[in-house]
Order: C-alpha cells, then sequence, then structure tokens
C-alpha cells in the first residue's frame, strides 16, 4: 500500500469517528446519596427517576445511586426523588458534563393521610 493510499485510510477514519461520536448518544451519570432530614440516616430503595423517560435507579444500602442517562435530546432534565413516607423531591440539572455528582438530597418525612377504617362483625346465622 502506497504513502498516499495510507494518507487518505487514516484521514477517512479519523472522519468517520468523528462523525460517529456526533451521531451516538452520549451517556452521563448522575450520582449522589440520599439521607433523612431529620434524622441523617441514609434511606435505601429510593426511588430516582427522569420525568418524561423511562430511565430510573434505586439507592443501595448506603443511600447511594448512580443513575446512567443516555439521551442526548435533554439538555436540562428533572430528577424526581419518592419514597413511601417521605415528600417527593425533585431537582432540575444541567447535563454539561459525563460525570455529575449531585451530592446529598435530603427528603423531608410526611405522615400518611389515611381514612378511618371501620370494622364490623355480623352473627352468622348458618348452624353448625
Amino acid at each position: 500500500m502506497s504513502r498516499l493510499t495510507s494518507i487518505k485510510t487514516s484521514k477517512l477514519l479519523i472522519l468517520f469517528s468523528i462523525c460517529l461520536g456526533h451521531v451516538l448518544p452520549q451517556a452521563y451519570s448522575i450520582a449522589g446519596t440520599v439521607l433523612d432530614s431529620s434524622s441523617m440516616s441514609v434511606l435505601v430503595n429510593v426511588n430516582i427517576y427522569i420525568q418524561n423517560s423511562s430511565t430510573w435507579t434505586v439507592t443501595d444500602d448506603d443511600g447511594y445511586f448512580i443513575l446512567v442517562y443516555e439521551d442526548q435530546a435533554q439538555e436540562i432534565i428533572n430528577l424526581n426523588f419518592s419514597m413511601i413516607g417521605y415528600e417527593k423531591h425533585s431537582i432540575s440539572l444541567k447535563l454539561t458534563d459525563k460525570d455529575n455528582n449531585i451530592g446529598t438530597i435530603k427528603l423531608t418525612p410526611e405522615s400518611l393521610k389515611l381514612k378511618p377504617v371501620h370494622v364490623h362483625s355480623h352473627a352468622d346465622k348458618s348452624t353448625q
């Protein structure tokens, strides 16, 4: 192979890889820890999801999470945190870096509002 053909092939490969980088979606990682705001204890199994997306995760035993997001269409996302017994929390996040550590998120405990339950007993008229 001649030197000229080798240079053309190299330029073509470089151009192809540059174009491919713009076509394929970039992966962003979002990481952090979720705590109870009153006791400062870690919260396990908190649901974390991106609004209008199917991307989600949950916190581990240390309250830590990593969410990988591969949609290049949205530059600003709404990251939601929810768990039974806690108020829902949402933050807007601008995706500028591939690795985003958002630090500590504190969820506020919320009392569950239940309606009263009435239990009634009626004598069974059947013979036994």
